[in-house]
């Protein structure tokens, strides 16, 4: 048996419900159900790395004239993300596994789990397990919304349905849609900046820990708290804060210890002349009224105390500002974070690097999209309102009631602005959205008139100009029949609006002489009834095959987008060919011979 060659078999979506009606063996094969994990196709920059598909398929046999196709019926149960043991998710052309991203960040396999895959793409090639048995491998294309693929391989008479399988190894993903990945795109923008703070604080904190070690405090306590800026959660940089902050005070203490008791100041008492042990009396000098009293040692040393106590209260209320202001530039910086996730995401909500089969797919694909513009717009506004909230707090005056009105005024104009931005950042990515809707509709369009105009195609090869038994045949049945088309194949495979004269069956009988009229005469008394050459569909040797012929040709030029006229016309040979059949045949038998000599040329005669 001839092996038939391997080839691609990609099917328009729009042909592929199409089934031909009555014109195939109702020739089914088992049921069989598939579970695969297909990868993320290497072209594309984002999405999930790995795709878990199930479902169930059989074949069933059409057979259209001498030819034999097995058709593919597959419906789809699953379709999840899968990471086989460590979810992977490719974003911006990289990839990014669960378990590195925990490490960083400590958010575990969060984002992950709420991915869904809504469609997929997919080449899948139909194996012939027995080649012996007839058949050929061949590749059809399928996607998650189809419910049949027609034509998915040519067969033999002989193949045996159930000797045919789906091949895991030789299919791939070609596309695929998915949502819920905004959480997990914006961990990943996060996971970035993250690891840039880390490298950052990790240089600060060696440098600072340089300083502290060289006991040059004031620069290690600069290092740490700029450390705390960056990652504000880190417990070390406090500890370490704490550490100067007590060397400080006790390096205050010591010097206040060190300080020398004042001597009691003589200087103002009036020098007495010696008196060679001669008693003098006292004599008391007038007081200054100005003068201030002396202070006891005791008193001198609080006095000390208190200043000690000052310093210590004033240097603890300068460290809570600068923790209070520390936090409120960390807050700063992690809203700046999510507003710049927000806008990222405003950014990337998109149609243009979908595929979708049809309108109504890409009308959902759109409103979920454009959900996820709004949403994002409100966090954005949100975000960026509590950055410059946040920033305000961290380098503004802060105490008297006129600071606290200058700062609530700069945080209600800061809020403006950023809803100005975010309504700014909404409309234009909308517009964006939009301009691709209308791009994906012009595709869809596209797709849709080639494949018209592709079945058309298909249409003129499964129904080619027939014959008429000839005398050479030796056909001892008295009575052929046919249906007849005509139409204009050159127009009808350019213009999509068009249409085909069909008629009924058509039965055609042996004249007087024994001999079937030959088929020039009969396409010459059929002209009338359209435009274009008259095709001969036939011959068939009952009325039976001949009309299921005839409505498979019907249905699929309905499914191209055809406008059918249908007319009757009916051969009696015996009694109308009798009286002219000599003076058509005569003229029929030159024309024909003209037309063998150019068949016989292009190797193309009655397309046997």
């Amino acid at each position: 048996m001839k092996k038939l060659p391997l080839k691609i078999c990609t099917v328009s979506f729009f042909l592929l419900f199409f089934v031909l009606n009555g014109a195939a063996q109702n020739e089914k094969s088992s049921v069989k159900n598939f579970l695969w994990t297909l990868k993320l196709p290497a072209e594309m920059q984002r999405g999930p790395m790995q795709v878990g598909i199930g479902g169930s398929f059989y074949f069933e046999r059409e057979t259209i004239g001498a030819k034999h196709y097995a058709n593919l019926y597959i419906s789809f149960s699953k379709m999840n993300f899968l990471g086989i043991g460590i979810p992977a998710y490719k974003y911006n052309g990289k990839a990014y596994l669960a378990n590195e991203m925990n490490v960083i960040d400590g958010l575990g396999t969060s984002g992950f789990e709420q991915l869904q895959i809504t469609s997929v793409k997919m080449q899948i090639q139909v194996l012939a397990a027995q080649p012996n048995a007839g058949g050929s491998n061949s590749f059809a294309l399928v996607n998650s919304a189809m419910g049949s693929v027609h034509h998915a391989a040519e067969i033999t008479k002989d193949t045996n349905l159930d000797h045919l399988d789906l091949m895991w190894a030789g299919s791939y993903l070609q596309d695929l849609n998915w949502t819920n990945s905004s959480g997990l795109e914006g961990r990943i923008s996060n996971l970035e900046k993250l690891k840039q703070n880390k490298a950052d604080y990790k240089n600060i904190i060696e440098n600072a820990d340089n300083a502290y070690s060289r006991k040059n405090l004031e620069e290690a306590r600069m290092l740490y708290q700029k450390a705390l800026t960056i990652l504000p959660s880190e417990n070390y940089p406090k500890t370490q804060l704490a550490k100067i902050e007590n060397a400080f005070k006790e390096k205050q203490k010591n010097e206040s210890a060190k300080t020398p008791e004042k001597p009691l100041d003589n200087s103002d008492r009036t020098a007495q002349p010696a008196t060679f042990g001669i008693q003098q009396p006292v004599i008391k000098q007038p007081r200054d009224q100005n003068q201030a009293p002396r202070q006891s040692n005791a008193e001198i040393a609080a006095a000390q105390m208190a200043e000690i106590k000052r310093k210590q209260e004033q240097a603890k209320r300068i460290e809570t500002d600068l923790v209070q202001k520390a936090g409120s530039l960390s807050q700063s910086f992690t809203y700046a974070n999510a507003a710049s996730a927000s806008s990222q995401a405003m950014q990337e909500a998109g149609l243009s690097d979908k595929f979708f089969n049809s309108v109504e797919e890409l009308n959902a694909e759109y409103s979920r999209q454009m959900q996820i513009i709004e949403e994002e717009s409100n966090n954005y506004a949100a975000s960026k309102a509590a950055s410059v909230s946040s920033y305000i707090d961290a380098s503004s005056g802060t105490g008297t009631q006129y600071d606290h009105a200058i700062n609530s005024s700069m945080k209600a104009i800061g809020g403006l602005f950023s809803q100005i931005k975010a309504e700014k950042e909404e409309r234009e990515n909308k517009e964006r959205l939009r301009a691709e809707r209308e791009a994906q509709l012009a595709a869809i369009e596209s797709r849709r008139k080639a494949a018209v105009l592709g079945m058309r195609t298909k249409l003129f090869e499964l129904f080619p100009d027939g014959k008429l038994p000839l005398e050479s045949h030796h056909l001892k049945q008295q009575q052929v029949y046919i249906f007849a088309y005509i139409a204009d194949k050159d127009f009808l495979l350019a213009q999509e609006n068009a249409a085909i004269a069909l008629s009924g069956v058509i039965p055609i009988e042996k004249l007087d002489d024994g001999s079937f009229p030959y088929k020039p005469a009969v396409a010459s008394s059929l002209k009338k009834f359209g435009t274009g050459k008259v095709y001969i569909s036939g011959y068939y040797l009952n009325a039976e095959d001949a009309q299921k012929m005839l409505d498979a040709f019907s249905n699929l030029a309905s499914k191209s987008s055809l406008q059918v006229n249908r007319f009757s016309f009916q051969q009696t040979a015996k009694k109308n060919a009798a009286a002219n059949s000599q003076q058509q045949n005569a003229s029929a038998i030159s024309k024909q011979s003209a037309e063998r000599r150019e068949n016989e040329k292009k190797g193309d005669f009655w397309n046997d």
